[in-house]
């Protein structure tokens, strides 16, 4: 690797909007997920920050100089599809969220379906910024489930929606992601469509609720809590 480039040495990095530890976090980096930094400042506390865009999904911002300091100058190479708890090596403790990276090929991995996969994230808190099974929002957990199928798309929602192409809700599919639009029309929300006229989506928790035509009606109470805007098969 670069000495400009790097990898995520940590369970998760968290992405902040500005350099400092009260900004917004705007998405996060797994372990082994490589980045590049392309800026470093000195904020009003003195303390040094880093803007990094990341090598998946080109989404930039930034970390504090700490977190540099435990990334890696060895990257690794496989992808991991099953929550793990590494117990050799000065690794030992560290947990690997599906998605993260490894450096060698994970046995646990092999083999895994979709429900399976998914199933990990059930009740994993919803976390504005959160690609993780400690904490994941709507487009992070689309972003992960499509990794997990081998495509590489976008981070934010309103990004997703541009891929793929549009299927009626008669033609719907395990796998497509319906889009959910606000008040304005602008995409706020995206999920994973199940069978049987279900959804996966991370709401509150990553939460399995009824899918209807016009949107989203929770399991729990029977309301409609998301308004359909699309679906796409991406």
């Amino acid at each position: 690797m670069s000495s400009d480039r790097f990898c995520c040495g940590v369970t998760f990095i968290p992405l902040r909007e500005m350099a400092s530890e009260s900004s917004e976090m705007v998405s996060s980096l797994l372990f082994g997920e490589s980045f590049e930094c392309i800026d470093s400042i000195e904020n009003v506390n003195n303390a040094v920050w880093h803007k990094v865009k990341c090598s998946h999904d080109g989404y930039e911002g930034w970390i504090s100089n700490e977190a540099l300091e435990l990334s890696l100058d060895l990257e690794p190479l496989h992808r991991v599809d099953k929550t793990t708890i590494v117990n050799n090596g000065e690794f030992t403790g560290l947990t690997l969220s599906p998605g993260s990276f490894w450096f060698e090929e994970h046995s646990q991995s092999k083999g895994m379906n979709d429900i399976d996969f998914l199933n990990q994230f059930i009740h994993a808190p919803y976390l504005w910024g959160g690609r993780s099974v400690m904490g994941i929002d709507c487009s992070g957990f689309t972003q992960i489930y499509k990794g997990f199928k081998g495509r590489a798309i976008p981070r934010d929602a309103s990004q997703q929606y541009t891929l793929g192409v549009e299927v009626s809700f008669e033609d719907k599919l395990f796998g497509d992601l319906a889009f959910f639009e606000s008040d304005t029309g602008n995409i706020h929300h995206v999920g994973i469509v199940l069978n049987d006229d279900y959804i996966m989506h991370a709401s509150g928790e990553v939460k399995i609720d009824k899918f209807i035509r016009y949107g989203i009606e929770s399991i729990q109470t029977g309301a409609p809590t998301h308004r359909l805007k699309s679906i796409k098969r991406i």
